[in-house]
């Protein structure tokens, strides 16, 4: 059995993202520095359906060695972004869903992620794995697990 305990006391890493998203069954459409999203949806374009997709992305750009995670969850309608440090989601996700058109985006305000810990790989993939059925409904459960 392996008891590995992922990122503990430091960030978690692209590589061990992944390796959870495998683990839990997640259907992991990619994991990006936030500065890559424009020309990632710029590829999407036309291509984007009702199936959702998922996004794991580091807020640092893609010259640096990363900063924090967060995540998105999306489809041709909606996007629902995921920080567990309860931030408004930055303008590159704002530009990507305008280029492909997405007409909302739902945020969580909660802070559930103290600012000295290096948790937020773990809250992604706990996030992504509770929205494996994208709604509203299970957005708004998941952000009341933590209020």
């Amino acid at each position: 059995m392996n008891n590995k305990v992922y990122g503990y006391g430091r960030s978690t890493t692209t590589t061990e993202l992944m390796d959870m998203s495998k683990k839990l069954n997640i259907n992991l459409d990619g994991i990006y520095f936030k500065t890559q999203l424009e020309n990632k949806a710029v590829s999407l374009k036309n291509k984007i359906n009702n199936k959702y997709k998922n996004f794991i992305i580091n807020l640092d750009d893609h010259t640096g060695n990363g900063t924090h995670w967060v995540c998105m969850i999306f489809n041709k309608n909606n996007c629902f972004y995921f920080d567990s440090m309860g931030f408004d989601y930055p303008d590159e996700v704002n530009d990507f869903c305008s280029i492909l058109n997405i007409k909302s985006i739902y945020t969580n305000i909660l802070n559930i992620q103290p600012i000295e810990m290096s948790f937020c790989g773990q809250f992604v993939i706990f996030f992504l794995s509770q929205m494996k059925k994208p709604s509203i409904k299970n957005y708004n459960k998941f952000v009341k697990y933590f209020s």
